[in-house]
């Protein structure tokens, strides 16, 4: 993820729904998100860690959104949430964290 904010995410992946690569694009952020919750399970004070599992999430609501599964984009929303809130915690003045 690095420098891009989550504006520029669903920019993103709105463009990978285009190109037909869905599928491939949300197996592979489920498997990141496997990984991404043991890393803030276990180092729950990483911001950036915790800010890349929002994205993920995102991500993932984003793309089941376009698949009109709409109750399954709210539970990806629901859970980015505390991980998003927890990394604007840590550093209030982050400009990514604050979108």
């Amino acid at each position: 993820m690095g420098n891009v904010g989550l504006v520029g995410i669903g920019r993103d992946v709105a463009e990978v729904r285009a190109c037909g690569l869905a599928p491939e694009a949300e197996a592979a952020f489920a498997a990141a998100l496997v990984v991404q919750k043991q890393l803030a399970d276990e180092f729950p004070q990483m911001r950036d860690g915790r800010y890349e599992l929002a994205a993920t999430l995102l991500n993932l609501a984003i793309l089941s959104n376009g698949r009109r599964d709409f109750a399954q984009a709210r539970r990806w929303l629901e859970q980015a949430k505390p991980h998003l809130q927890a990394a604007l915690e840590t550093n209030p003045i982050h400009p990514h964290y604050r979108q």
